[in-house]
């Protein structure tokens, strides 16, 4: 059945908002349980509600929805350290952006998408890059990270409280010189000035090793966005090679049954790592994966799959109608919704100055998708 052209455009509406909203309820709980654990628990959403088609579109297994799940996990999985590590509005819009570009260049390159104008549609391309390129600019407060392991802050502290009992063990013994009459003057002042010395390397490294900690927290985290997007962008391949007996229905509730079985294969896997790693090197403890922690991300787990899987059934339809290299794409601007709730909820983006080059990045970025959406599809 074909379906109208408008039908297209709301699915991309809709995809947005929910695509824009589902991170929400993990920005709490992936702080909090460790990132693979709140994954299951994710995927076991999207299993459940990815049967919801079934109510008007008939089941018939397919090995394409499988595909789809295999590029998609470790792409879930990226987003959640994404979040974790640089906060949700900066990684969604970096992951968003990304997968506008992929998912165009993989239906014009790789379906053989026609499109109107190459030459508007290379600026479209570039308007995106740029809008990218102007988050760089942004100060996020980071999130704070409740692991099993010691946060940043805690580190810090006991490198410097271990520092502070060794300067003052020192001091200890130098005071008992001189009270043993081996001393003098000028000895007590130079102790004092070893002291002073002594304090200032130790605030000198303490700021240098955060400085270090919060650049690789960041690295980590766009990196593991990008990389999302790449993921992301490809995700929908396989849908637009599946065989035209299947429904984009059919995709979507054998893809639900892919994401559970490819997220525990994975998570079975990080088990087994986890295992023969030292007791200090395990990122598996019981401070992040307990019973407790896990009750408390039931709810916001099966939020995120509930307002996932609806995006994604929209974007399918998305696709269908407005072709991958457009469709699908476009549905990626959910950056828009997710900076909302950036500003507004976890308050990520405080400052003025910031808030106005989001807002500029952003009409960059929306100005590029307009053009994408008409001049690349035919």
């Amino acid at each position: 059945m074909s379906l109208p052209l408008w039908f297209g455009w709301l699915s991309v509406v809709i995809a947005i908002f929910f695509w824009g909203s589902f991170a929400a309820p993990a920005r709490s709980a992936v702080t909090g349980i460790d990132v693979m654990v709140y994954q299951v628990l994710f995927a076991f959403g999207i299993m459940i509600f990815s049967w919801f088609p079934v109510i008007w579109s008939p089941f018939q297994f397919t090995w394409f929805g499988f595909y789809g799940a295999l590029l998609w996990v470790p792409c879930s999985c990226l987003s959640f350290f994404g979040i974790k590590f640089v906060g949700l509005g900066i990684a969604q819009s970096v992951w968003s952006a990304s997968t506008i570009v992929v998912s165009f260049l993989a239906g014009v390159l790789y379906l053989k998408d026609k499109i109107k104008s190459t030459t508007l549609s290379v600026i479209a391309l570039a308007l995106l890059i740029l809008g990218l390129g102007g988050f760089s600019r942004i100060k996020f407060v980071q999130p704070k990270m409740k692991t099993g392991k010691l946060s940043e802050d805690e580190s810090e502290g006991d490198q410097n409280n271990e520092s502070q009992n060794l300067l003052s063990k020192k001091t200890k013994n130098d005071l008992s010189s001189l009270e043993s009459g081996t001393s003098s003057r000028s000895q007590q002042s130079s102790i004092d000035d070893n002291e002073e010395n002594d304090q200032k390397k130790i605030n000198s490294k303490a700021k240098e090793d955060s400085k270090a900690k919060k650049k690789r927290r960041t690295i980590i985290g766009v990196c593991s966005c990008i990389l999302c997007g790449l993921f992301n962008g490809i995700n929908l391949v396989p849908l637009n090679k599946m065989p035209k007996k299947y429904t984009p229905m059919n995709y979507i509730s054998s893809f639900g049954l892919g994401v559970l079985s490819v997220t525990l294969f994975l998570f079975l896997i990080y088990v087994i790592i986890n295992y023969f790693q030292k007791p200090k090197k395990r990122y598996l403890t019981k401070q992040n994966c307990n019973l407790s922690l896990i009750k408390k991300a039931i709810l916001p787990g099966m939020a995120s799959a509930f307002l996932w899987t609806t995006a994604e059934i929209m974007a399918v339809y998305a696709n269908t109608v407005l072709t991958m290299s457009v469709g699908f794409g476009l549905t990626n601007l959910n950056c828009l919704i997710s900076n909302l709730w950036a500003i507004l909820f976890f308050k990520e983006i405080v400052d003025k100055k910031s808030i106005t080059i989001y807002s500029i990045s952003v009409a960059i970025l929306l100005a590029g998708a307009v053009i994408l959406g008409l001049y690349g599809r035919t």
